[in-house]
């Protein structure tokens, strides 16, 4: 044997032993972590919860069982088989009328756990003579929103009562130009739905997202470097103004409402609307531009309007961190509570 040949032999050989203790290592932390933490930790819950959908750009997936958790919050979130946020309240019985619930992260129950979203907490109140279906899509706008109405008007049981929570951002995501998600935009006199169905299938997938879904360890690395992009990104946009509405904002926001009215009316169900009230609506004396064009609008289209916004600052305490995560926006489990108590009193649950 050369002496070059046993130098390139015992090169394989070091290197063979580096990448077997490289994967062993990451095996024994792959198990650690398996034994130390059940769940998986979630910092984007749009690509952790969530799978492609043609027509809607993404929807839940079905069967998850992980946390969610940030810098304010680490909290246990559970889909059933349809891909929605599992109630942990007793079931409903068979054939009670279906109260729906369409939104977005707010709706779904960003940062609280299982049985703290609004939704739960109002079929707690209502009992099991009423079934409340939570179809809260984060990330969504009111134009996928239609979307997921149109699909769900078609099914059994069809439901009563339809209750969309429309958050301010809406109006703009109504018309913003995305490649995973349908939008409007304006042709003559009239908005149109657009990029329906998704370009591309809707939300990214990829091996990266796959291995991920699976490996504690990738899942762990991915957590830590979202959540640090997230801290960038609230303090970056945090204090930046919200712009103004803009005609078509408003105009695709009355397109989208007018329509889900339509389709409520056809299939013999209540359309109702509810503000989702944020932390500047905490403020004595203001009134937002955005909440004031959305009551405008259902005023305008004689849809039932609830607002929140009173009851919470009245019970907002010494400030709006009594109700609202100090960076994120979304309400905490309290302002979820007191959003449960309004709906139940709207609805005129007994």
């Amino acid at each position: 044997m050369t002496n070059s040949t046993r130098t390139k032999g015992n090169l394989l050989a070091r290197i063979a032993l580096v990448t077997f203790t490289v994967v062993a290592c990451l095996l024994v932390m792959e198990l650690a972590l398996r034994v130390v933490s059940p769940l998986q930790r979630f910092a984007n819950p749009l690509h952790a919860f969530h799978d492609p959908d043609p027509d809607v750009g993404w929807r839940g997936r079905p069967d998850v069982h992980a946390r969610f958790a940030t810098a304010e919050f680490d909290c246990e979130v559970r889909h059933d088989a349809r891909g929605l946020r599992a109630h942990e309240s007793p079931a409903p019985h068979d054939g009670a009328p279906v109260w729906l619930f369409l939104g977005d992260s707010f709706t779904w129950g960003w940062g609280v756990s299982q049985g703290e979203p609004f939704t739960d907490l109002l079929q707690a109140s209502v009992g099991p003579s009423i079934r409340v279906e939570n179809r809260g899509l984060s990330g969504s706008g009111t134009v996928q929103q239609m979307l997921i109405l149109r699909k769900r008007l078609v099914q059994e049981p069809k439901p009563e009562k339809v209750i969309v929570v429309f958050c301010p951002n809406d109006f703009t995501d109504c018309v913003q130009p995305r490649t995973d998600r349908p939008f409007m935009v304006r042709d003559g006199d009239q908005m149109v739905l657009t990029n329906c169905p998704v370009e591309g299938g809707g939300l990214p997938s990829g091996v990266g997202r796959a291995i991920s879904s699976y490996s504690r360890l990738i899942s762990t690395i991915r957590f830590a470097v979202n959540r640090t992009k997230s801290r960038v990104r609230q303090d970056r946009d945090g204090s930046a103004p919200r712009p103004s509405l803009t005609p078509d904002e408003i105009d695709s926001a009355r397109e989208c409402l007018s329509e889900m009215l339509a389709a409520c009316k056809g299939s013999g169900a209540e359309l109702t609307v509810m503000y989702t009230s944020m932390r500047g609506d905490m403020m004595p004396g203001q009134d937002s531009e955005r909440r004031v064009a959305l009551r405008t609008l259902c005023e305008e289209l004689a849809i039932p309007f609830v607002d929140p916004t009173d009851h919470m600052r009245a019970r907002s305490g010494s400030g709006p961190d009594t109700l609202f995560f100090a960076q994120d926006n979304h309400w905490n489990r309290d302002g979820h509570r007191i959003v449960a108590e309004v709906i139940a009193q709207s609805l005129s649950v007994p």
